[in-house]
């Protein structure tokens, strides 16, 4: 229940599926706090090296003989890579990874990281992350923004029950036939200054957007950083 409680969002997930859907799901949680993208990698010369957050994933799936049946894989890397330039080869790697030791997998998820924590290079690599759905045919990727009991670093429990709400429908729209629409974050289409003194924004997305002013407390202008 703390504030890096980041299994929560597992074990809440399995829950709601499993209650909605009326049928039995397995998830290996792999969460491990406080780590960047470098940690998650695979020893490629031993895939289930157990001092590897991979390998012991991997291992456990294994074991549990359901390798060969994971369906998805939902990828949350909370904290911050300074190194941004060297990002997307990383996810790559990972994700090449992913394909060859999970077959079966269909569809690959992705948190986008919340601003706070470090600055340095965060606004690069949500951008990144939200590429990552043009460059990869079965990547849905999700916005973390508006997620309550959130510190400014990490979520408390709260918040990461909010991320299994509201990616079930994704899973229940890619595997139960559920037909909600609007489950996934907007995707933005342009952004440019509509007025030639540069006091307004034009913002065009792929959907409708409705931000209430007291979503937590703040409107939406409050999260637009023009300063760099």
């Amino acid at each position: 229940n703390g504030p890096q409680g980041a299994g929560m969002v597992a074990a809440n997930l399995g829950r709601y599926i499993a209650t909605a859907y009326q049928t039995p799901v397995c998830i290996i949680n792999a969460a491990y706090s406080g780590t960047v993208i470098e940690q998650h990698q695979r020893n490629d010369a031993n895939r289930t090296d157990l001092s590897t957050i991979y390998g012991r994933a991997l291992r456990r799936a294994q074991v549990a003989g359901v390798v060969n049946n994971v369906k998805a894989i939902l990828y949350y890397q909370g904290e911050y890579h300074n190194g941004f330039a060297t990002y997307p080869g990383l996810f790559d790697k990972l994700y090449k990874a992913w394909k060859e030791d999970f077959p079966a997998v269909q569809k690959i998820y992705i948190e986008q990281i919340n601003t706070g924590c470090d600055p340095i290079g965060n606004a690069e690599i949500r951008d990144i992350q939200r590429k990552f759905a043009q460059t990869y045919s079965d990547i849905t990727v999700m916005a973390a923004c508006g997620i309550r009991e959130f510190t400014g670093c990490h979520f408390y429990y709260k918040g990461y029950e909010q991320m299994a709400q509201w990616w079930r429908p994704v899973y229940g729209r890619d595997f139960y036939g559920d037909q909600a629409a609007n489950i996934t974050s907007p995707k933005i289409i342009s952004a440019a200054y509509s007025t030639s003194a540069h006091t307004a924004l034009d913002l065009s997305f792929d959907m409708p957007v409705v931000w209430p002013a007291d979503t937590l407390g703040s409107r939406m202008e409050d999260h637009l950083k023009l300063d760099g």
